[in-house]
């Protein structure tokens, strides 16, 4: 079942979650490439472009309504004024690297929006960025595969448990960054 299921859908997914912060997705695409379901460098191009394709969007959103966007997001606030701080100082490197940080991906592209990085430079660098990002988690996914086939064998009986585990473990690691975010937000202004 698993099989089939990302043979069929395997690379929408990828697109899909990639628009976000999919991380968990794209490893266990490089996983599934490992495994033989996908291959790696459609794996890769797919979440690059998803991944910039996302981060094009929420710079925009960030452009047109960012001020009241971020507003309307109390539990966002010390992460951007955290995230504007670093882009006064950093522009070209946090442009780069920002979806590498834990948690700051859509924030960090909406707070650019709001901020004077010119469109071209946002999208060049976003771009590039989204390369080495997908390549890194793809890779990073496919070689746990190729680390637990070392440690277990072959891992053909485990691979559902296996796929499954990385997803509760995904999840698990996005539901303590909502928990976390919700309790900044909670805790009064000093």
């Amino acid at each position: 079942m698993l099989e089939s299921l990302l043979r069929e859908y395997g690379y929408g997914f990828v697109f899909a979650g990639s628009l976000l912060e999919g991380e968990t997705t794209v490893a266990l695409a490089g996983l599934a490439a490992h495994r033989g379901y996908l291959e790696l460098l459609p794996v890769i191009v797919v979440a690059t472009l998803g991944a910039t394709l996302g981060d094009q969007i929420w710079f925009h959103v960030g452009r047109a309504r960012g001020v009241e966007f971020l507003e309307s997001r109390p539990e966002w606030k010390s992460g951007v004024a955290r995230f504007e701080s670093l882009l006064q100082r950093f522009d070209i490197f946090l442009i780069l690297a920002f979806r590498f940080l834990y948690g700051m991906r859509l924030l960090g592209a909406v707070a650019m929006g709001t901020s004077p990085i010119g469109v071209l430079k946002f999208t060049i660098l976003n771009f590039l960025g989204a390369v080495l990002w997908a390549n890194l988690v793809a890779f990073g996914g496919y070689f746990l595969g190729q680390a637990i086939e070392a440690l277990l064998g072959n891992i053909a009986a485990y691979e559902e448990w296996i796929f499954l585990g990385i997803v509760v473990i995904g999840a698990g690691f996005g539901g303590l960054r909502t928990l976390k975010r919700r309790r900044r937000a909670a805790k009064p202004a000093n």
